[in-house]
């Protein structure tokens, strides 16, 4: 590891500015949960906090299965579970929480692997927290 600051996810602090973007880069995404969050006085710790139970009960999964709250990770490993995890806990929002704007849009058929939600305009129109459908054998 070198000189470089590492960690247990579980210590990781991340900024009060790490919500922005951090659903796939998709600002539109990102700003619901953190209104979701703001409305609860819930903070990025709190998601971090509720997603490692929910790891350690194995209902999150991360793409590296070797990474739990314990493991020690660098800052960009560390903000890339987060992100991760972050998009599970959107995605276990139930509707019934979330405006009617929010769960009213359609998904779009590339759902989370979207290369045009970044844009804004997409982004408020489709919904991206869902799987892909288009060409999916």
């Amino acid at each position: 590891m070198g000189n470089i600051a590492s960690l247990h996810l579980t210590e990781l602090h991340l900024g009060d500015r790490c919500l922005d973007g951090v659903l796939n880069n998709n600002n539109y995404e990102s700003d619901i949960l953190k209104n979701y969050l703001a409305a609860r006085g819930l903070t990025w710790k709190n998601v971090l906090t509720e997603s490692l139970v929910a790891l350690q009960r194995g209902v999150f999964l991360l793409s590296d299965y070797r990474v739990t709250g314990s493991t020690v990770l660098c800052y960009c490993c560390g903000l890339r579970s987060f992100r991760e995890l972050a998009y599970q806990y959107r995605q276990n929002i139930p509707a019934s929480e979330l405006p009617v704007a929010v769960t009213s849009r359609p998904d779009c058929y590339w759902g989370r692997n979207c290369r045009t939600q970044v844009k804004a305009h997409h982004a408020m129109k489709f919904n991206h927290i869902c799987e892909q459908t288009r060409f999916k054998n």
